[in-house]
């Protein structure tokens, strides 16, 4: 995992290589609720509530 980071994007890849580079960047996601609504417990969270 490492070494993927580290490499050249504009590198040659391996065709053998599984995933492409593109789909192994890292992003950080943040959810915020409405500033009406209480914080709720991870655990609490259900599909009706996203």
């Amino acid at each position: 995992m490492m070494e993927q980071r580290s490499r050249d994007p504009g590198a040659v890849r391996n065709p053998q290589n599984q995933y492409p580079s593109e789909l192994m960047r890292r992003f950080e996601l943040y959810f915020r609720g409405p500033s009406s609504s209480k914080p709720r417990v991870i655990r609490e969270v259900r599909a009706d509530s996203v």
